[in-house]
């Protein structure tokens, strides 16, 4: 990758003196300045940060009122009563499933597998799971299972295709000359850590819902009414929502682990131990982290809009698929190029300061994504004068 440029002085320009004499302005007039320079740039986070999370509060609201005007109910066999809306809500749901944690054949089969399940199927097995399961045994025993065993089944095939230089990860890793190798201390250090945080704390974090869940006139909960019928299109608008929420959440808390040196330094350096991104290391981090960045945008969104059971245990599966697959380290070959992931996170992890989410948007409106946007001017610059091969070299990040 080109060098970036640094600042430099000619030789044939005289550099004034220290001791020669300038015109400074008042002190006053430098904190005067200095205090709204600050102002602005408090309002120019707080302004978008209180829009966004005014939009997520009043968008479920919306959404209600225009079903509830247009005439739209769900069928006591989980079906929209518009045919038009039903087909359109399958083919949506298909979607959303695929590209929640980018489209790739495995997420497609299951994708069309979940798609192909009838809504009233879905209805008969969680009427009879959570009429025969309590709450508390979803939220200490499944939960936790299916987002551990996703992390885990999902994350040593990675390390194995990896490892051995196994299709697809042969010639797609994106910080080529970085990888864990299999024995070493650091590898060590990974499982040890990932099967704490996983096996241990998962379950405690997922039991720290359970009040919410004792108290439901809080707002704050996940239906598990066994009588409850979901429709595809609600399970799909549900995973929207989701994301979103999802996004709110990572990043800011994850900005705010980087624009503090203590949060940096006491929590957040555990997690960016390791420069190069690696599947497992998604979930390598400091309990606190743990909790803020990964499980609380994880559940939040569930929580908020009393989402039903069945859409929050698709939504960990898919959803943790996502977290490793933007966290892999790997371009995957079937990556559309549209898809700024998982090339946006591991720049982050490259250059520590730039690309504190996932979809990009909330970078772009504070600024945050200045580093990756001129990388990617560069790219395209590179790309246009030596071809297409040059960028995709230089994209590797490492020399």
């Amino acid at each position: 990758m080109a060098k970036p440029l640094t600042a430099t002085v000619p030789q044939h320009v005289e550099v004034e003196s220290s001791s020669s004499t300038t015109v400074k302005a008042p002190s006053s007039h430098r904190s005067s300045r200095t205090f709204q320079s600050k102002v602005l740039e408090t309002l120019r986070c707080v302004v978008p940060m209180m829009t966004f999370l005014m939009f997520l509060y009043y968008s479920p609201k919306w959404v209600r009122s225009f079903a509830n005007w247009a005439g739209i109910k769900t069928l006591p066999d989980g079906t929209i009563n518009y045919p038009w809306l039903e087909k359109f809500g399958t083919i949506f749901f298909f979607v959303m499933l695929c590209v929640t944690p980018m489209a790739s054949p495995a997420v497609v089969a299951f994708a069309l597998l979940f798609t192909m399940i009838p809504a009233e199927a879905y209805y008969d097995y969680f009427h009879t799971y959570l009429s025969e399961h309590s709450q508390l045994f979803t939220l200490l025993v499944v939960i936790p299972l299916i987002i551990n065993t996703t992390c885990w089944l999902n994350g040593l095939v990675m390390e194995t295709c990896s490892h051995y230089d196994l299709w697809p990860c042969k010639g797609h890793k994106i910080q080529s000359k970085r990888q864990i190798q299999w024995g070493t201390t650091e590898f060590h250090k990974l499982l040890k850590k990932v099967f704490i945080n996983t096996w241990i704390l998962v379950p405690f974090i997922a039991l720290s819902t359970y009040p919410f869940q004792l108290h439901p006139e809080y707002g704050i909960y996940v239906d598990m009414d066994p009588d409850r019928r979901v429709s595809k299109l609600e399970m799909a608008l549900h995973f929207v929502y989701y994301i979103l929420v999802n996004e709110f959440i990572f990043f800011y808390g994850h900005w705010l682990f980087h624009a503090s040196s203590w949060c940096y330094r006491h929590i957040h350096k555990v997690h960016h131990e390791f420069p190069f991104p690696n599947g497992l290391a998604a979930l390598y981090c400091h309990p606190a982290e743990l909790y803020i960045a990964d499980f609380l945008p994880l559940g939040a969104g569930a929580f908020c809009i009393n989402s039903s059971c069945s859409t929050l245990l698709l939504w960990c599966f898919f959803a943790v698929l996502a977290t490793m697959t933007h966290h892999s380290g790997y371009r995957w070959p079937w990556t559309i190029s549209i898809d700024h992931q998982p090339n946006f996170h591991d720049f982050h992890h490259e250059k520590f300061i730039t690309n504190y989410g996932n979809l990009g948007f909330l970078d772009t409106i504070h600024g945050t994504d200045k580093l990756w946007r001129e990388h990617q001017k560069e790219l395209h610059r590179v790309r246009a004068l030596k071809g297409k091969k040059a960028a995709e070299l230089q994209n590797q990040f490492i020399e």
